[in-house]
């Protein structure tokens, strides 16, 4: 019995470690992301003089978009 409450411990205190660091990783990328998109949007806009770096952008977002949704689901845990 002490034995079991025990390991159920460890594997809380293990699972508990590797949602912190998800969550510092989402934090990260996140934060990564951001500044990418900035510069991805200086860069459309610098070289087509407008709206242009928004296509580019818009295709950025639809393959990242999961990748960012994933983040925010593990950060609210």
């Amino acid at each position: 019995m002490a034995a079991d409450k025990q390991q159920r411990d460890g594997e809380l205190a293990l699972t508990t470690r590797q949602l912190a660091q998800l969550q510092k990783l989402c934090r990260t990328l996140q934060a990564e992301r951001t500044s990418l998109l900035a510069q991805l949007k200086a860069e459309g806009t610098a070289k087509t003089g407008g709206e242009g770096g928004a296509s580019v952008i818009s295709g950025f977002l639809s393959e990242e978009s999961f990748i960012f949704v994933l983040c925010k689901l593990i950060i609210k845990h």
